[in-house]
């Protein structure tokens, strides 16, 4: 039945899409996140990622990003997260935008069916922006994502596995003033393959659809086509 309702979902916003794009700002992203994992024990994890984002139609934009955070598995199926992020923006000659976020999550992962299983992601952020000119402002951005996993190839004596991951991520900001009557803002659709290629090495390729409206009217309605690329090292000492 989730898998039905989850299906159900994805099919009436990729209409809503396909209905706006014509008037929508389209743009095309390549988003390369290396990150490196740290376990602190068989539980406890940190990790740091540095994404680098640009936009392919539009050569003076881009985004760097340094954001570490630690998790806590409280048992097989339910982890704790949380970090703090620092976002920078650069666009065309304006000043560069900095954002500093602060975050918390709580993931819960249980079988559904066959090999298929279901990820529930629930996230707060914190978020302040900073640019010279401007006056700074900040709200609170809550996400939740609902994530279907199917293994490829189990994982083998030499630690190397295959996962098919689809995802939808809708996104609510809640004191943005210009969308307080909308109820998301931003959505988010993943379409991608992880590989781990050893027990320390994984790579994750990602096809994102990203729609949503940076203000009311409907000439601000926008539509990102991105791919993303993702290198993964873990480190475990213990």
């Amino acid at each position: 039945m989730r898998f039905f309702l989850f299906g159900a979902l994805l099919l009436v916003n990729l209409q809503y899409v396909s209905a706006q794009s014509l008037q929508s700002n389209t743009n095309f992203q390549l988003w390369i996140d290396p990150t490196v994992n740290y376990s602190l024990s068989t539980k406890t994890r940190f990790s740091s990622d540095v994404y680098y984002r640009t936009r392919l139609n539009d050569i003076g934009w881009k985004q760097t990003v340094l954001r570490p955070g630690i998790s806590h598995s409280i048992s097989e199926k339910v982890t704790v997260l949380g970090g703090v992020g620092w976002f920078r923006q650069k666009d065309h000659e304006l000043q560069p935008r900095n954002e500093i976020r602060y975050w918390a999550g709580l993931q819960y992962t249980h079988h559904l069916f066959w090999k298929v299983d279901l990820q529930h992601y629930f996230r707060a952020e914190e978020r302040m922006f900073y640019q010279r000119g401007t006056k700074n402002y900040q709200n609170l951005r809550l996400r939740y994502r609902l994530g279907l996993n199917y293994p490829l190839k189990e994982r083998d004596e030499n630690g190397k596995s295959a996962q098919l991951a689809l995802q939808y991520e809708p996104f609510l900001t809640t004191n943005s003033g210009h969308l307080r009557d909308q109820f998301f803002n931003t959505e988010r659709l993943y379409f991608g393959v992880s590989n781990s290629l050893s027990p320390t090495v994984r790579v994750d390729a990602y096809y994102m659809l990203q729609w949503g409206r940076t203000l009311k009217a409907e000439q601000f309605y926008f539509t990102d086509h991105i791919i993303q690329l993702k290198f993964v090292y873990t480190i475990n000492p213990i």
